[in-house]
């Protein structure tokens, strides 16, 4: 943590996801008792790197711990003035936190996140975040001896809280949380022959995204196009991309240029190098 300090927030617990192949490194995860954040550092010893980052979530990260690959944590959430404690998964067939999943549906019900706008994706699709508010959309029908039921009243009684959807789920819907993805790069520093141009007034003209399996990327506040309109059925879910995404027109020129790197909707997203041409002002 030398140059990652500020992340370690009076830590409390540890674990070590251990790489399973050569293309990923070890996930050194640590909890912070200060603010509920987790730190975590990225590590591959063979290439002498630690990529430190934060995990922030909409309540406290108590515990963590690893199963060969799994990653499990103990969170602490507030719905509706409620402590809840929750047993999570981290899992890539997701795409939010403390995520509910179903099949076709209109809506989903019941839901603990009370008052929360959650995310909402159906069939692959985004589509506009929902408040989860009490249901009072249906009724019942009872024709028959009370004494026979009596937990009913129980049931009548007991607030069912939920969303409903802006179109049904035919095969899939998922709810949760949103949370972004953000990054920022070093700043800037050209090397020229007649010196360095750190003092220099620069802009950064063009920037080169090399993604792998993508729906989603904002690069200096611009999103990144990835529907082409090849396809009539706009409601279809966002192709994934593999390859080389340009952004040109970046405005601006700054002393300290770098590059802001955002995920905002609950979509694929993998970011393998990145590339980009500057231009100093001066003159040269």
């Amino acid at each position: 943590s030398l140059l990652s300090g500020h992340l370690l927030k009076g830590p409390q617990r540890i674990a070590m996801r251990r790489a399973t192949s050569t293309e990923e490194g070890d996930l050194l995860l640590i909890t912070n008792t200060t603010d509920g954040s987790m730190a975590v550092f990225s590590v591959m010893r063979s290439q002498q790197i630690t990529a430190p980052s934060e995990f922030i979530t909409d309540g406290v990260f108590l515990d963590v711990g690893v199963d060969v690959t799994e990653i499990y944590t103990v969170v602490k959430r507030t719905f509706n003035g409620v402590a809840r404690y929750f047993v999570e998964l981290f899992s890539d067939d997701v795409y939010t936190d403390c995520a509910f999943t179903g099949g076709a549906a209109s809506g989903a019900m019941p839901l603990v996140h009370v008052g929360k706008d959650l995310d909402v994706i159906c069939d692959g699709s985004v589509l506009s975040r929902e408040t989860v508010t009490e249901y009072t959309g249906w009724t019942l029908d009872l024709d028959f001896a009370s004494d026979e039921y009596e937990s009913i009243d129980t049931a009548l009684t007991t607030p069912l809280y939920g969303i409903v959807f802006d179109r049904p789920s035919t095969t899939s819907y998922e709810v949760g949380l949103p949370f972004t993805v953000y990054c920022k790069t070093m700043p800037a520093e050209i090397q020229l022959q007649t010196g360095s141009r750190i003092s220099f007034k620069k802009r950064i003209v063009e920037i080169s995204a090399v993604l792998q399996d993508t729906q989603e990327l904002v690069l200096n506040d611009q999103p990144v196009a990835f529907r082409l309109l090849d396809n009539p059925l706009l409601d279809d879910p966002v192709p994934t991309f593999t390859g080389i995404k340009r952004v040109n027109g970046v405005l601006g020129y700054d002393r300290e240029q770098a590059i802001e790197i955002e995920q905002r909707l609950p979509l694929k997203m993998t970011l393998l190098a990145l590339d980009y041409r500057v231009a100093v002002y001066s003159g040269t």
